[in-house]
């Protein structure tokens, strides 16, 4: 009996134990059965940055140079891209992502510095290719790769063996290795996400997510896009963002950066990168098991960056694009085939300062460039031997010429070498130091007679200035010049690209171990010998003049505003004196008198070119000889420097013409400037207060 009662005792507890199990079974297939189902496809969890949309930049009246838009990447998740183990179905991905691109005409993330065809070769600097040396050279602590000096077919060959490319055509391990040297700089894995392409278009997106079954790892991905509405306009100033490279990760991590944030390369993009730029937000992301997004939780919110107001006016600005080629069109017109009168013009470049702030209101380089197809363009565009990815307004340093005579003959009164009264005679030619190699004389050749220094400016004599310069010496001319106008300084202004120019003198030689020549002072004055300025330079120095010794900081950051504009973050609207070392005001006024002779004056150097315009204004025109006038391949620079009106100066403009010979041929660009800034027509005479592009609009605050 009390073994009948154990049997059934164990028999009640199995049925017991079935039906708990039975019940459980039921509860998890059938009552919270899809519960249970959309738990388990969420097989990954993943916290991702969200990138914060930069701010924008506006010109001085609040219009848009550059701004953001929602745009689409293409990024690789290493969840749900086959392992390392598979490495076919990895390479039939990145080629099947490749071939999609390749249909709609885009690009995909590829800074491998080799060409993209055999016979391979670099195609990057040299300091790309040592970067590259090394960091394949890193894969193998036991043994080095490659040698310094390795071709661009061995560093291939290494690669291949290196991304295990074997069994594919010559093209396709050139893409291959391509895009893994990419997934290597940027370290990817399952806690690092790859951009495997930017900014693709919606079609693209299309036909991606159509093949999501064969492209497991690839996702899309909407992030803010850099969006230039007009991609012409000021595309040195405006600058562009590119990837932060490995070697800069370090940096910009430490600075709240993720590996997937673009920064400023250049321009206003670099310069005012930490105002632009924003911080980044967080968000949880869950992936189900087939790569598509189950649930998000916002962690925190994305800050977008500020916007940056710049001191140009984007109309302005224009003008002064669209009259660099114009005038180079016609000084090759009126070379009629010969070099040295300008049929080989290269390139120019203008600039407009404010006299009064020192605000540049525009500022012009030419050949340019379109920001919006830069990337693409970007081979041709470095290789080009016009250089249209040089700012020539504060990269490229020119002799002044006569342009400098100004400074010259401010420093030769501020030194009491003469006074504005004081005249002499002047002959055909300076021939003191002819025995050294040097022999000065006046474009025509012929004697000046009794000029004052006034005279002198009107018709531009060598002479006059060889022989005074000459008496001022080096070392004050030097001095003068470096202390009181900043030439061969940086003027400060807020872009990275800025060169400092050069001036003659002692300084000059003890850096670059020359012997110093008593006919320095006498070239020296007249623009010529190691003299080189940027055309901002020019415009900077020419302000400072009028302003009779006050030099303000020459910007082109006017302020920062928060991104709705609601609050001005930094406010630089109060002009900032730089220095200020007190030049009488006769001085300026006798040289402003000879600036006006050159426009006004009978023997006015560009006096042809200003005669049917109906504003007053001060000039200088520069002939900046390049090599030995006995060389067969002489070549001139033409510049122009002015300021308008003559009475109460407001603006000051700097033109340069590579190759463009004389410099009265470059005075349409000021002329168009000048008219523009002043809403004038093209001779000088008012047009109706609603043309005006200088009072459109107020400065957002």
């Amino acid at each position: 009996m009390l073994k009948r009662s154990r049997i059934a005792i164990i028999v009640v507890f199995v049925f017991a134990v079935f039906g708990f199990y039975v019940f459980e079974l039921m509860q998890y297939q059938v009552t919270n059965g899809e519960t249970y189902r959309q738990q388990n496809s969420k097989s990954v969890v993943n916290t991702v940055d969200v990138i914060a949309p930069r701010g924008d930049i506006l010109d001085r009246y609040g219009r848009v140079l550059a701004t953001s838009k929602v745009g689409y990447n293409i990024i690789l998740e290493s969840a749900f891209f086959p392992s390392s183990k598979e490495r076919d179905k990895q390479d039939a991905e990145l080629l099947a992502l490749v071939d999609i691109l390749k249909q709609a005409g885009e690009t995909w993330e590829d800074s491998l510095p080799i060409s993209t065809t055999a016979p391979y070769t670099f195609t990057g600097t040299d300091k790309d290719k040592r970067k590259l040396i090394t960091f394949i050279n890193q894969k193998d602590k036991k043994k080095t790769l490659l040698r310094d000096d390795a071709t661009a077919d061995e560093v291939m060959e290494v690669l291949n063996k290196l991304y295990k490319t074997e069994g594919h055509g010559e093209n396709e391990k050139r893409i291959l290795c391509g895009i893994r040297y990419e997934m290597d700089k940027k370290s990817f894995s399952y806690t690092n996400v790859y951009t495997f392409a930017q900014n693709v278009s919606i079609e693209t997106v299309t036909k991606i997510e159509e093949r999501s079954s064969v492209l497991p790892g690839a996702v899309v991905q909407q992030v803010p896009q850099r969006y230039y509405p007009d991609g012409t306009i000021a595309p040195h100033i405006i600058g562009l963002t590119g990837p932060i490279y490995a070697e800069e990760y370090e940096e910009y991590k430490q600075k709240g950066y993720s590996a997937d944030d673009m920064i400023g390369k250049f321009g206003i993009e670099q310069s005012m990168e930490s105002e632009l730029h924003g911080t980044n937000g967080q968000s949880q992301v869950e992936l189900s098991n087939n790569g598509n997004i189950a649930n998000t939780l916002v962690l925190k919110k994305a800050q977008p960056g500020n916007n940056v107001i710049l001191t140009i006016d984007k109309d302005l600005q224009v003008t002064l694009q669209n009259a660099l080629p114009a005038v180079l069109q016609q000084i090759k017109i009126d070379s009629k085939g010969n070099p040295k009168y300008g049929a080989d013009v290269r390139g120019a470049a203008a600039v407009v300062m404010n006299v009064k702030t020192g605000e540049v209101l525009a500022m012009a380089t030419y050949p340019s460039y379109d920001l919006n197809t830069y990337k693409k363009n970007y081979s041709s565009l470095s290789k080009d031997k016009l250089t249209p990815l040089l700012n020539r307004c504060i990269s490229g340093a020119y002799r002044p010429g006569s342009t400098f005579k100004p400074l010259t003959a401010a420093a030769l009164m501020m030194n009491g070498v003469l006074t504005p009264q004081t005249r002499w005679y002047t002959p055909a030619k300076f021939s003191k130091y002819e025995t050294r190699g040097y022999v000065g004389s006046d474009d025509e050749g012929i004697a000046r007679g009794l000029i004052n220094v006034e005279e002198a400016l009107e018709v531009s004599s060598n002479v006059f200035f060889n022989y005074f310069g000459d008496i001022l010496g080096m070392q004050k001319l030097e001095k003068t010049a470096i202390n009181v106008f900043g030439i061969g300084k940086k003027t400060g202004i807020e872009l990275n690209e800025e060169i400092s120019g050069s001036m003659s003198g002692y300084q000059y030689d003890n850096e670059h171990g020359f012997n110093h020549n008593p006919a320095d002072a006498a070239q020296a004055a007249i623009g010529q010998l190691y003299t080189a300025l940027t055309p901002l330079q020019m415009t900077n120095y020419l302000s400072t003049l009028l302003n009779g010794g006050k030099m303000y900081q020459a910007h082109i950051v006017k302020q920062v505003n928060s991104y709705d504009n609601s609050k001005v973050i930094i406010d630089k609207n109060t002009p900032t004196v730089k220095s200020n070392t007190k030049i009488d005001q006769t001085i300026v006024d006798t040289i402003k008198k000879g600036m006006l002779a050159v426009t006004e004056g009978n023997k006015g150097t560009a006096a042809q070119k200003f005669k049917d315009f109906n504003m007053k204004i001060g000039g200088k025109t520069g002939t900046a000889q390049l090599k030995s006038l006995k060389a067969s391949d002489l070549r001139f620079n033409g510049v122009f420097i002015c300021f308008a009106p003559y009475d109460d100066p407001e603006i000051a403009v700097s033109v340069v013409v590579e190759h463009g010979h004389w410099g009265n041929q470059t005075t349409p660009v000021a002329r168009e400037a000048i008219a523009k800034y002043f809403n004038l027509d093209s001779n000088g005479n008012p047009l109706p207060s609603s043309a005006s592009t200088n009072s459109v609009g107020t400065l957002l605050k």
